[in-house]
Formats: structure tokens, C-alpha cells, sequence
């Protein structure tokens, strides 16, 4: 009885992610992609704007950021193999230099939490990002200012037809969402 007990407890469990997106490879493709793959596989995702940034090496071409949030009762080890899975299906091959798709657990938290970017995302140019996501779940509890995006944000059309990349914007499936 302990045991249905733990399981069920364990199986209605809420996570919170907060996930950064990135591609240097057919870009803009690749980013409608990731998009319409985590909308399908997780029934929604509130996404922010689209960023052009420069490599950390300085090597290759621009890639293009976003930072998406989403709620699943998939546990952290389940739902990282789900973005890897997605990767995966996208051409993403490791070790390279170029990246067609990059899925990353920024943050994760059992439903409910409040925080800022800055507590625990350390690449600065996802954490206004981040931020302007927290503060549109109410979560946001940090001084530093929100703001979408100190780079360049890009318009990505997704494979359904919506646009996305200049503001924060809720995305639910569409009944012509299919998972790429």
C-alpha cells in the first residue's frame, strides 16, 4: 500500500521547466521546429521573443535564442530525455560546430516557486528572456529590470502558420500542430 501510495504521489507530481532554444543551422527552420515539436509534446508553451546572438566561440554562423516555459509531470531525467529525443529527430549531431537544435533545462522547480532569472540561469543573454516569462506566470520576485531582449529578435514562422519571436506569446496545439 506504501508503495501505490509513493507512486501515485510521485506520478501527479507538477514540474515547472524553463527551457532555452537555440540553432545555428537553418535557423529560423529548425527554431518553428523545436517550437511545434515542445507545443505538441507538452500541450502548450509560453515562449519568448526570438534573439539573434553571436557564437561564444565566434566561430560560425548567428544562432537564434529563445526561452520557452512550460508544465509537465514529466520528472527532470524523463523530460530531458524528451528534449533530446526532439533534438535528435532535428539533425542535432554531437561533437559539431554547428548546431541544428539545442534544447536546454534552464531551471526546473516543483509547481509552485517565484524567483528571477538572474538566481539561476547563468548565461546573461537568456536571462531577460527569462524574466519577461516569470513575469508573465507571476513568478517574478527579482530587482533586476525585465526586458525582452538586448539583441536582435527575428521573426520565426511556425509550421502552422503563426509568427512568433518579438514578444512573449502563449502557444496552445492547433488541431493542424504536428510534431516535426
Amino acid at each position: 500500500m506504501l508503495e501505490t501510495v509513493r507512486s501515485y504521489t510521485q506520478a501527479s507530481k507538477q514540474w515547472h521547466y524553463i527551457l532555452g532554444l537555440g540553432s545555428n543551422e537553418n535557423a529560423a527552420d529548425r527554431m518553428a521546429s523545436m517550437i511545434a515539436a515542445l507545443i505538441q509534446e507538452c500541450g502548450g508553451l509560453l515562449l519568448s521573443s526570438v534573439c539573434q546572438t553571436a557564437p561564444d566561440s565566434g566561430e560560425g554562423s548567428d544562432y537564434l535564442n529563445a526561452v520557452g516555459s512550460v508544465e509537465s509531470s514529466h520528472s527532470p531525467e524523463e523530460f530531458r530525455s524528451l528534449c533530446k529525443s526532439i533534438e535528435t529527430r532535428l539533425g542535432r549531431v554531437r561533437p559539431s560546430p554547428v548546431c541544428a537544435a539545442d534544447i536546454d533545462i534552464l531551471a526546473v522547480w516543483e509547481v509552485p516557486a517565484a524567483t528571477c532569472a538572474q538566481a539561476f540561469v547563468s548565461e546573461p543573454y537568456f536571462q531577460p528572456l527569462v524574466n519577461s516569462l516569470l513575469l508573465e506566470l507571476d513568478l517574478y520576485s527579482g530587482k533586476h529590470p525585465v526586458n525582452n531582449c538586448d539583441h536582435k529578435t527575428v521573426d520565426i514562422l511556425l509550421p502552422d502558420g503563426r509568427t512568433v519571436g518579438q514578444q512573449v506569446v502563449r502557444l496552445v496545439p492547433l488541431v493542424t500542430d504536428t510534431c516535426y
